[in-house]
C-alpha cells in the first residue's frame, strides 16, 4: 500500500487525485502504517511537491497528524526543504528553459 501511494504522489498525473484521496482516507491510512515507521514515511509522501505554497501546505497538514507521528519532525523537515529547493530551481531555470525551447521553432 505504501508503495502505491508514494508512487501516486511521485507522478504528476497522478499527483492531485492521490492527495486528495490521502486527505479524505487519513484517519483510516495512518494507523496502518506500522507504528515503528509511520514518522518516517508519511511525510515524505508530499516529497514530489515542487511549490513553495504546497510546502507550507503539506507542512501543516503533515503536523495536524503530530499526535499519530511521533518523531516526525525530521523526515518532514526534509521534505519541506526538498520542495522548496525544487520550487527554487524551478524558478530560477524557467526562463532559461523557455528560451532553449524557443529557439526551436
Amino acid at each position: 500500500m505504501l508503495g502505491v501511494i508514494a508512487r501516486q504522489m511521485n507522478r504528476q498525473p497522478t499527483m492531485e487525485q492521490t492527495y486528495a484521496w490521502l486527505r479524505e482516507n487519513d484517519k483510516a491510512i495512518i494507523p496502518l502504517i506500522p507504528e515503528f515507521f509511520r514518522s518516517n514515511v508519511f511525510p515524505t509522501f508530499g516529497g514530489s511537491f515542487c511549490s513553495d505554497a504546497r510546502a507550507d501546505e503539506w507542512e501543516a497538514y503533515v503536523k495536524s497528524h503530530a499526535a499519530e507521528l511521533p518523531g516526525y519532525e525530521r523526515d518532514l523537515a526534509q521534505t519541506i526543504e526538498s520542495i522548496h529547493l525544487c520550487a527554487g530551481l524551478k524558478k530560477a531555470s524557467a526562463a532559461d528553459l523557455l528560451a532553449a525551447i524557443s529557439s526551436y521553432q
